[in-house]
């Protein structure tokens, strides 16, 4: 969602024209479209997605009543697609970003930026709902336009951070190794010197995440610790209290995203580490923080379920393995990989815990998932190493 607020506000200039704003509750329906708009923006740059669905979904049926307005059908579409992901609804994205699409080609001349912007979110809803190969191929159109387009960078950031993601989920670390370089390559040249900023922190989180599913053990620690020091770094710059010292407001959702990361990390280099406890906490927090079925929850939420198994508390894993299992259907399609990867997890606990039938199905389905996607993978995905989410 990095860039949203910047990106539509810019589209917005080209829908409204040099139109100048009216009050809300003007009867001109095109102030009452853009004022919808802003509203939504507004709604989403403090994370009230619920507030921003209702004003975008206004927008979105004002637009559809003005004759000639296939931009602002296609700009409002975009939005409510790219809000309609935020709180999980795939299948409702999807078909907003073909719509905005539809219109899109009827615009003259052709708006290439918001044509990239649709591609993106149908991309991304393509990735949650299991259809990797046309997810692939709206995401690398996307990556086109904006290359083409004159200040897209961050726009180019999105796709490529989608694109890693989809990689992941497939199974191609290399692919999301080479993807993320480019990536934080790009975001290098936009940060002011000395000051890195939260989304190259972001970048090397999810690099440290493709080379724990490289086993390059001590190149994914470096880069968690990079992102690490960026945090703290951002923290230090904060508002200074009377007695001189930073105040706490608490870790941030992106900082305990990491540390969770980094935990993980520390079991497979065999490193003393009360994970357990840890995930346990970051669990708490990430739920507080973003939506409950978020790809970041889900994962910790599974993680954690892996160090219970490891502690032979197989009762309490298997409790929390099926909440996940699903929390993550939900989330994702049936047939994704998130899903494969909680089953095989969700199997090894019915098997501690004497359901062998049930246990047996869970692995079959899992394997099934798996084998109808092994075409596109680099490796085999190995469970208790590859991070996914």
């Amino acid at each position: 969602m990095r860039g949203f607020t910047i990106t539509m506000l810019a589209v917005l200039a080209v829908g409204c024209g040099k139109m100048n704003v009216p009050s809300i509750f003007s009867e001109n329906p095109d102030a009452r479209w853009d004022a919808k708009m802003r509203s939504g923006l507004a709604a989403m740059d403090s994370r009230q997605f619920a507030t921003a669905e209702f004003e975008f979904g206004g927008a979105l049926e004002t637009a559809k009543k003005l004759a000639g307005a296939e931009s602002k059908v296609a700009i409002s579409a975009q939005a409510l697609a790219t809000c309609k992901l935020a709180l999980g609804q795939a299948t409702a994205a999807l078909a907003l970003a073909e719509e905005g699409l539809a219109m899109a080609e009827k615009l003259q001349p052709a708006d290439e930026h918001l044509t990239a912007m649709l591609l993106l979110q149908q991309g991304r809803a393509h990735e949650l709902l299991a259809d990797f190969p046309k997810a692939e191929q709206s995401l690398d159109k996307s990556l086109e336009l904006f290359k083409s387009a004159k200040d897209a960078e961050g726009e180019q950031y999105d796709v490529l951070m989608a694109q890693s993601i989809l990689y992941q989920a497939t199974g191609r670390p290399k692919k999301s190794q080479s993807t993320l370089a480019a990536a934080i390559e790009l975001q290098k040249k936009r940060e002011t010197l000395g000051k890195e900023s939260e989304a190259l922190a972001a970048l090397y989180c999810g690099m440290g995440r493709t080379l724990m599913e490289l086993d390059k053990f001590d190149e994914a620690g470096d880069f968690y610790q990079r992102a690490t020091l960026i945090y703290k770094a951002i923290r230090e710059q904060k508002p200074k209290s009377e007695d001189g010292t930073v105040e706490e407001g608490g870790p941030t959702a992106a900082e305990t995203w990491v540390a969770a990361n980094a935990t993980c990390l520390l079991t497979l280099r065999n490193q003393p580490v009360n994970v357990v406890g840890v995930l346990s906490q970051a669990l708490r927090l990430l739920e507080e923080r973003l939506s409950t079925n978020s790809r970041e929850v889900l994962f910790v939420q599974r993680e954690l379920g892996r160090a219970l198994l490891a502690d032979d508390k197989a009762e309490l894993a298997e409790s929390l393995l099926r909440k996940n299992l699903n929390s993550t259907q939900e989330l994702f399609a049936k047939n994704h990989t998130e899903v494969a990867k909680t089953l095989e997890l969700f199997a090894d606990a019915l098997r501690k815990n004497d359901h062998k039938h049930e246990a047996d199905e869970a692995m079959a389905r899992a394997k099934e998932i798996f084998d109808s996607h092994k075409s596109l993978r680099e490796v085999a995905v190995v469970s208790g190493k590859t991070p996914g989410g």
